[in-house]
């Protein structure tokens, strides 16, 4: 039994960590990675950059098989350069994409350019490596900005081409320079029709998505937060009195006799109280605090920076103002009162636990004779 050599099998699995992790970029990202146009541009880079790399190692095994360093210095000098620059570039700063496109995009023209018009090279075949950049470009700037770049880029092939006689000793015929013309015209043209269905699609998928989000955390009567954007909202609130030692309040807010309201009048009389209440809290509330809908005729309001004194005399004060201020809407008027339970945060609270106590000093609350404060 032969076993392979160590070279050869640190070799392969260099090759297939390589692989991997080249797999890698397309999976465990989230649908707003994609739908970012930063992190798409960006990625859009990293994958032309392979590609680039690509040319390279083929420019090389060109080499091998015809060692002539004319052959491959273009590729290293200008590709292998623009793959540098645009590393560093994007490790300098994380957010951009248009710098590292535009350096991108002038490493492939001047290799581009090298390869149609230099004087050891057929410029039939040099021209081939023009083909590239239009998807390229695309991809990596976006639908204007490859519309102006390859704009200017045609603007300056036809002249080079037709009238200023750039081309070496070798000369193409004037069928061929048209139809390379008409090949790189259709080829921006598709790739910018390409790019325009993928924005418009990620635009029309990225609104979804937001709306989707909106929609998932917002009580569709009130506009208020939900259970889910409430106890977002109190892990955050919980890591920042971690963090800053300053205490909050949780109050729950609750209709007295609520049912009697909507056997009397009904349910859309009854939403329309609801509404009432919730554009009566938030007169009084500060800009700070957040309230939410927990369910039915509850709900629930977050006081930041609020230690029990303060938290106190706020609940009195919405209790007092939602007492004086009733439901009135033609010939409808309907006093109503609410009953609270408070509870501050305390050092070794966790969220279940306030919850627990807020919604026993509520009922306690109730307990005791309703339209108070308890906690």
């Amino acid at each position: 039994m032969h076993l392979p050599k160590t070279g050869q099998r640190t070799t392969g699995a260099a090759m297939v960590t390589i692989f991997k992790r080249f797999l890698d970029i397309f999976s465990d990202r989230t649908p707003e990675f994609w739908l970012n146009e930063v992190g798409f541009r960006r990625m859009a880079i990293f994958m032309a950059l392979w590609c680039l790399l690509v040319i390279i190692a083929l420019a090389g095994i060109n080499f091998l098989l015809q060692p002539d360093f004319l052959l491959l210095l273009p590729a290293l000098l200008f590709l292998g350069g623009g793959v540098l620059a645009v590393c560093v570039w994007m490790w300098i700063d994380r957010e951009s994409f248009i710098i590292p496109a535009c350096i991108l995009a002038f490493s492939l023209v001047c290799y581009a350019s090298y390869m149609l018009f230099a004087q050891n090279f057929s410029p039939d075949t040099g021209m081939c490596m023009f083909v590239f950049l239009p998807p390229a470009l695309m991809l990596t700037m976006g639908l204007r900005y490859a519309a102006y770049a390859l704009a200017l880029l045609l603007g300056l092939l036809v002249p080079s081409l037709f009238f200023l006689d750039l081309l070496p000793e070798y000369t193409l015929a004037y069928t061929i320079k048209v139809r390379f013309i008409y090949v790189f015209l259709m080829s921006s043209l598709f790739s910018g029709g390409l790019e325009l269905v993928r924005h418009k699609t990620s635009s029309v998928l990225g609104s979804s998505l937001r709306q989707l989000k909106v929609d998932a955390l917002t009580d569709p009567l009130t506009g208020l937060g939900n259970r889910r954007d409430f106890y977002s909202h109190i892990s955050w609130m919980f890591n920042n009195a971690k963090r800053t030692g300053r205490p909050f309040a949780l109050a729950m807010v609750d209709i007295d006799f609520f049912k009697k309201i909507n056997d009397t009048y009904g349910h859309d009389v009854g939403d329309l109280v609801l509404l009432h209440l919730v554009s009566q809290i938030g007169y009084v509330i500060r800009g700070t605090d957040r309230f939410f809908r927990w369910g039915g005729e509850e709900f629930i309001v977050v006081m930041a920076d609020t230690g029990p004194s303060e938290a106190r005399f706020a609940c009195e004060r919405i209790r007092q103002h939602i007492q004086q201020n009733p439901y009135e809407e033609e010939d409808l008027f309907i006093p109503f009162t609410v009953s609270i339970g408070l509870h501050c945060s305390g050092a070794n609270a966790n969220v279940e636990d306030l919850i627990s106590r807020t919604d026993h000093n509520l009922y306690a609350a109730k307990r005791n004779g309703r339209n108070r404060v308890h906690g």
